[in-house]
This record gives C-alpha cells, structure tokens and sequence, in this order.
C-alpha cells in the first residue's frame, strides 16, 4: 500500500486526535477516580 503525503498528512491528524482524546478521557479518569488509583 503506497501512502502519499495526503494521506500520511490524514494519519498523522488522526494520531493527534486520538493521542488528544486518551490524554482527555485519562484526566478525567484519574480526577473521577483519583482516591482509588493513587
């Protein structure tokens, strides 16, 4: 599968996405359940 620099562009943007979303929902996780993790 050849990739063009569109679509390396389009997945780099995804990563970000996704990366941005962990970091978010991981936040949220530990200020939810910060007594019980730490």
């Amino acid at each position: 599968m050849r990739v063009g620099p569109r679509d390396r562009d389009v997945v780099q943007r995804l990563k970000e996405t996704i990366y941005a979303a962990a970091i978010i929902c991981t936040s949220d996780l530990q200020y939810i359940y910060g007594d019980i993790y730490i």
